[in-house]
């Protein structure tokens, strides 16, 4: 790989500078995911506003899949991993 990068930069980086990374096998990412959400029937969420018209239908649609609006997409991320358990907005 640093013979790649520097052929392709013109400058030779060490071995030490490539940074490796090691995948999570499939089974022990899923393992932690809570599928059993109560999600709102598809006809429910078909009447909520639609968000490429609609400011608030982001939001709608966030406030009745998780149960916090979209205005803090940190914390929304946060309520939608695998690893944390929704809490009350």
């Amino acid at each position: 790989m640093s013979a790649v990068t520097s052929q392709l930069f013109g400058v030779r980086f060490p071995d030490d500078a490539v940074i490796g990374e090691e995948r999570q096998p499939l089974e022990d990412f899923l393992a932690s995911l809570d599928l059993t959400l109560s999600l709102p029937a598809p006809d429910e969420l078909a009447a909520l506003p639609n968000p490429s018209r609609h400011e608030a239908g982001l939001h709608a649609i966030a406030r009745a899949t998780v149960g916090c609006d979209a205005t803090d997409r940190r914390e929304l991320g946060q309520r939608c991993s695998p690893t944390r358990s929704p809490t009350p907005c």
